[in-house]
C-alpha cells in the first residue's frame, strides 16, 4: 500500500534536539522524521530516546505529519526504540525501519509495536536490495528508502548518478509491482541548491516521489522538482477535457498522440497537486 498523503519532502530532525521538532512541523515539508538513528550521537541514545517519547506523550504534536526512524531492530538500541514506541498510549502513524534486510525485520518491529500504523523501509544495504521486492510488496510496508549514503559505503561506491542508477531503478521497479511509495534519500552537500534540484528533478523521472531534506532550506528546493509545474498540470488537464470529446481508441490534444497511458499519466499529474478528473471536466 501507498502512502495516503505526498511525501515529496520528508524533514530529518535528531531526537537530540525536541526543541526543533516543532519548529520542523511549521515548515512546509511534506512529512517530518525525528531521527533516533544516525542523527543522534552514540552517548545521547538513551537521552533522546526519552526526550522523544516526552514530546510524544505531550499530546501537542501533528502526528499526521510526524514520523519516527528508529535504530536497527536487529540491535539492543533498536529494540529499545521500539519498546519506548510500544508503551506509547497514542498510534505512532509512520515508522522509518533502517537496514532492512527481508519481511522478517518488518514483521518483528509491528509484533513489537502493534501501535503503529504504517512503516517505511530504508533500502541501504546489499541484502535489503536482493529482497527489495518482496518488503516493497509486503502489507505492512506504505513506502520504500533509498539510503544512499550507507548505500555506497558498503558498496564502496561514489555517490555520483551512474553509481547509483541500478539501486535506484531496482527500488523503482520493486515499488511500482509491490504498490508502495518509493523515496530517495538525501542531497549531502547543503550548499549546493542547484545540485539538489538538478539531481531531484532526475530522481523525479526515474519515479521517485520525493526525497529526504537534511535542513529546512533543502525543501523549497525538493518541493519544485517534485511538483508538476504548470505546463505539465495544463497539459493534463487539456488531456483530460478531450476525453469527454473523443470516443476513439486514440486522439490527438495539440499534436499529442493520447491514449489510455497518456489518459492514465494525466489524471496522475492532476491527482498530485489535489486536482480530480471530475473538476477537469466540469
Amino acid at each position: 500500500m501507498t502512502l495516503q498523503r505526498p511525501c515529496r519532502a520528508l524533514l530529518f530532525v535528531p531526537a537530540s534536539r525536541p526543541d526543533r521538532v516543532h519548529k520542523a512541523l511549521a515548515t512546509n515539508a511534506d512529512l517530518v522524521c525525528v531521527d533516533l538513528e544516525d542523527g543522534v550521537g552514540a552517548s545521547e541514545k538513551d537521552s533522546s530516546r526519552q526526550s522523544l517519547i516526552s514530546l510524544l506523550s505531550a499530546g501537542n504534536l501533528d502526528l499526521a505529519r510526524l514520523s519516527v526512524r528508529v535504530n536497527d531492530p536487529a540491535t539492543e538500541l533498536g529494540r529499545k526504540d521500539l519498546q519506548a514506541i510500544a508503551d506509547l498510549q497514542q498510534s505512532l502513524e509512520l515508522v522509518l525501519i533502517p537496514k532492512a534486510a527481508d519481511a522478517s525485520t518488518v514483521e518483528q518491529v509491528f509484533e513489537q509495536c502493534p501501535n503503529i500504523q504504517k512503516s517505511m523501509v530504508i533500502i541501504e544495504t546489499a541484502k535489503g536490495l536482493s529482497n527489495v521486492f518482496a518488503l516493497a510488496a509486503h502489507e505492512l510496508v506504505s513506502a520504500v528508502c533509498f539510503g544512499s549514503a550507507d548505500w555506497s559505503t558498503e558498496m564502496d561506491c561514489t555517490m555520483e548518478w551512474d553509481a547509483l542508477l541500478y539501486a535506484r531503478s531496482r527500488i523503482i521497479h520493486a515499488a511500482a509491482e509491490g504498490g508502495s511509495t518509493p523515496i530517495d534519500g538525501a542531497w549531502l552537500q547543503l550548499d549546493d541548491e542547484e545540485g539538489l534540484e538538478t539531481e531531484s528533478r532526475q530522481l523525479r523521472s526515474l519515479g521517485f516521489k520525493g526525497r529526504i531534506a537534511l535542513h529546512p532550506k533543502q525543501i523549497a528546493a525538493i518541493l519544485r522538482s517534485f511538483t508538476p509545474n504548470a505546463k505539465t498540470i495544463a497539459q493534463a488537464k487539456e488531456v483530460l477535457d478531450a476525453v469527454t470529446q473523443n470516443k476513439a481508441g486514440a486522439f490527438q490534444v495539440n499534436g499529442l498522440m493520447v491514449d489510455e497511458p497518456v489518459i492514465k499519466r494525466a489524471r496522475r499529474v492532476l491527482e498530485s497537486v489535489g486536482i480530480s478528473h471530475s473538476d477537469v471536466t466540469k
